[in-house]
């Protein structure tokens, strides 16, 4: 299911489930609400995401400072999609969608460890030097 996460703010890494579990997801400084705002910036009750037969739909609750969705100003509820940042105040939020399992299942190690514990790049057989194997121009010369 998707998920707000912090991206800038006090709660930067914090992340928000949204969905049928979470209809009305409302935003501000008041304690009451799902996420709260720790900033000077949001009014009590700021902005609420609403879920909707499948949309996640952004709506300002005639803030004092405004809701802004990728750098413009929400004036009228506004359907989000995975990638849309959404700030208010200095704390901004972004929508991410959970990536499918297959995915992480196919991406490639960067280093692979060797039997004694230390690491080597991958595709390098286990006792072979970089430049082992490798004929420099000095040797085609000899």
């Amino acid at each position: 299911m998707p998920r707000l996460v912090a991206r800038v703010g006090r709660k930067a890494g914090v992340e928000y489930r949204l969905g049928p579990e979470h209809p009305r997801v409302r935003l501000g400084r008041h304690g009451t609400n799902y996420i709260q705002i720790l900033d000077s910036k949001a009014s009590r009750e700021h902005a609420e995401i609403v879920y909707d037969e499948g949309a996640f739909i952004l709506r300002d609750l005639k803030s004092r400072n405004g809701t802004w969705l990728n750098g413009a100003p929400v004036r009228r509820d506004t359907v989000l999609k995975p990638g849309d940042r959404i700030r208010i105040g200095d704390n901004i939020y972004e929508l991410v969608a959970d990536a499918p399992d297959e995915e992480i299942e196919d991406a490639e190690p960067v280093e692979e460890p060797e039997p004694s514990g230390g690491l080597r790049p991958v595709g390098e057989a286990p006792g072979q030097a970089a430049d082992e194997g490798e004929a420099t121009s000095q040797d085609e010369e000899a």
